[in-house]
C-alpha cells in the first residue's frame, strides 16, 4: 500500500506577472471543414481499396447501387464494409440496401425520412 506524499512547493516564475487584453487582437477565425468520401462500389475490391482513407478518419458513403456481381456477392460487400468499420475504429450506419456510411465514432449520422403528400398514403 502506497503512503501519501507530501508535495513540495511550487514553482514561481520571477517577475511581475502581465495582463494581456485580447479585445483588440484580431483573431483569423478557422473554417472546419470535414473531407468525405462518396465510393461507387462495383466490386468487392473497391472496398478493400478504401481502408487507408477510414484510417485516416474520413467520412466514406459507400454507394453500391452500381454494384456488378450476384445478391450473394452484394452480401458480402456489405460484411466488408462492417468488417473495414471494426478494423478502423470507425461507426458503420447503414442507410438503405445501397448505401452505408463510415465515420468517426459519435459523428451524428441522421437518416431523415421525407414524407409526401401526393396522394400514395401521405
Amino acid at each position: 500500500m502506497r503512503g501519501i506524499r507530501r508535495r513540495g512547493p511550487a514553482n514561481k516564475a520571477d517577475g511581475s506577472p502581465v495582463f494581456v487584453d485580447l479585445s483588440n487582437i484580431e483573431m483569423a477565425s478557422e473554417t472546419r471543414t470535414v473531407m468525405v468520401r462518396v465510393i461507387e462500389v462495383h466490386s468487392k475490391d473497391d472496398i478493400l481499396k478504401t481502408k487507408e482513407n477510414a484510417a485516416k478518419g474520413y467520412m466514406m458513403i459507400f454507394d453500391l447501387s452500381r454494384f456488378e456481381g450476384k445478391a450473394e456477392d452484394l452480401k458480402d460487400a456489405g460484411k466488408s464494409i462492417r468488417a473495414l468499420a471494426s478494423e478502423t475504429n470507425t461507426a458503420h450506419y447503414r442507410i438503405n440496401d445501397n448505401v452505408s456510411v463510415l465515420a468517426q465514432p459519435g459523428t451524428r449520422v441522421e437518416k431523415v425520412k421525407i414524407v409526401r403528400k401526393d396522394g400514395n398514403g401521405g
